[in-house]
């Protein structure tokens, strides 16, 4: 059975969070959509950082920008994945979470629990972590507030910060025990992109001529130089594996 099979029957509702801004969560958000993209899977897009819409901007014509802070942010959110789940659309939901967003979530779990049961959905949690002790204890905050929200929880290292075995903060704790062993979650690694391409990636974005050009689609154009096209292949490929071994 082909990834994108496997997942039209897990009506998954995906959130991108972690600790403060500069975790890496829109870059992780994007590396998701593209190795959907890469395997033909659909999704439904949700930048919930409206300040700061990168994911938006890279795919606008399968994202949407809605703020979930308030109450009425939540009503109109709930309404339009009723609408979608209702019709018969099974295509996962791709949330990029902004800063802080476990005041949110704390604030509304209840309304997201009463969703995720009436209409049967499969949310998963992707934390992505800094070395810091912050995103650690930010996460604990999470699974003691909401984490039975979850029905699983996928924890990312972000290379940007070191190798696999520098995120001694996160790896000596009681929450990486919990998350991983009694709440089955599972641990991946998103590899170190160059800062300078993924600057210049970035900077590609706000061009109006181009913008809504994903990674492989920038590629593909080659916008950029040849060795930078084989290190964004490179980087797609690696940490598409690391996704396609926790969705498989």
């Amino acid at each position: 059975m082909s990834l994108s099979e496997k997942l039209k029957y897990q009506n998954l509702v995906i959130s991108v969070n972690g600790q403060k801004g500069g975790s890496g969560k829109s870059t992780a958000t994007r590396g998701i959509a593209e190795n959907f993209i890469a395997n033909g899977i659909n999704f439904y897009g949700v930048d919930a950082d409206g300040g700061n819409a990168d994911f938006f901007r890279f795919y606008p014509d399968k994202t949407i920008i809605q703020n979930l802070d308030s109450e009425d942010d939540f009503f109109k959110f709930t309404n339009e994945i009723e609408k979608k789940k209702l019709s018969g659309n099974n295509d996962p939901v791709l949330i990029s979470m902004p800063a802080r967003a476990n005041e949110s979530d704390n604030k509304h779990h209840e309304l997201i629990d009463s969703m995720k049961n009436e209409l049967g959905l499969n949310l998963v949690l992707f934390w992505v972590l800094n070395r810091d002790l912050d995103g650690v204890s930010q996460l604990k905050f999470a699974l003691d507030n909401f984490g039975y929200l979850y029905s699983k929880v996928i924890i990312v290292k972000n290379g940007f910060f070191g190798e696999p075995d520098d995120f001694r903060a996160w790896d000596d704790s009681k929450t990486k025990k919990r998350a991983l062993e009694e709440l089955g979650g599972a641990e991946i690694y998103m590899p170190k992109l160059n800062p300078g391409l993924a600057n210049k990636v970035l900077a590609l974005r706000q061009e109006d001529r181009i913008r809504g050009y994903g990674m492989q689609q920038i590629i593909d154009s080659q916008l950029v130089g040849l060795g930078e096209r084989a290190a964004l292949r490179k980087w797609l490929n690696t940490f598409g594996n690391e996704l396609n071994s926790v969705f498989a």
